[in-house]
């Protein structure tokens, strides 16, 4: 008999896997926020970085595109498993769709570079902004619902980052 995982199982799964992997890479020594100067006066203010949620962001098919690149290594990775195996693998994308289609997910982004053009005009009122300097260590104390991960746009790199997770 084959039994279904539930999502809460499949989720401290991913997490401790997740956790393992980030922990493994070190933080960049300087991480940057970029800002328009009002939102840059509130973060000194009050030293908190918002985040905001991923379904209201200026590309809101970033989720959506993840999760497709994780899927789609899972399921290519599942036609070599014993079928329980892949039977698991394909139950995890099943759930993940759910998860990702009902869960709010909120993101701040940071970048090791000080200075780049695309940054500053999107983020920082047409370059009149800041580039706020955070210590790459203090990141290691985040919240356990708090995770900092380094953001790659190549596909290959992508797949690969996922095939980490279960190797």
């Amino acid at each position: 008999m084959i039994c279904r995982m539930d999502w809460d199982q499949l989720y401290e799964l991913s997490l401790d896997v997740i956790n393992d992997v980030v922990r493994k890479r070190p933080n960049p020594p300087l991480l940057f926020h970029y800002t328009k100067p009002d939102a840059a006066l509130q973060i000194i203010e009050k030293g908190v970085v918002r985040a905001s949620n991923v379904r209201y962001m200026n590309d809101r098919s970033e989720l959506e595109y993840a999760h497709g690149v994780i899927s789609h290594v899972l399921i290519a990775e599942s036609e070599t498993l014993p079928e329980r195996a892949a039977f698991i693998v394909r139950n995890y994308t099943t759930a993940l769709e759910k998860y990702v289609r009902t869960t709010d997910f909120y993101l701040s982004s940071f970048s090791a570079n000080p200075d780049l053009l695309g940054q500053w005009r999107a983020y920082c009122d047409g370059g009149r902004g800041f580039a706020l300097g955070f210590k790459g260590s203090s990141f290691t104390k985040l919240g356990a619902e708090l995770h900092l991960f380094r953001v790659t746009y190549d596909r290959a790199e992508q797949e690969n980052a996922v095939r980490l997770l279960y190797e």
